[in-house]
């Protein structure tokens, strides 16, 4: 089995992954909580995917981020945000942003 770089140079991240790190980057979200509600808010509006599946958000902000918010982060954040109403989940399993 062949075993993940824990930080891959950026050219090998795929170009939507490093658009997201740009605008991470240019943001001033600190909390984890904020770097995930981003992700979704960029998989729904730049990659025009309203529903995702919870991997590709945990994907995409761990591949943004160079793994400093690891997969076990990532997905209690995801549970916050479902709490909170941010993230909603539809029957068939898949993540969307609840608008208002």
């Amino acid at each position: 089995s062949t075993a993940e770089p824990a930080a891959p140079a950026q050219g090998d991240l795929p170009d939507f992954v490093l658009r997201f790190a740009d605008l991470l980057e240019q943001s001033d979200a600190t909390e984890i909580d904020e770097v995930v509600e981003m992700g979704a808010s960029f998989i729904t509006n730049d990659l025009g995917q309203p529903e995702f599946k919870r991997v590709q958000l945990i994907r995409l902000v761990r591949m943004a981020t160079e793994d400093s918010i690891g997969r076990d982060a990532a997905f209690s954040s995801m549970m916050r945000l479902s709490e909170k109403g941010v993230l909603s989940q539809s029957a068939n399993g898949r993540y969307r942003l609840s608008n208002g």
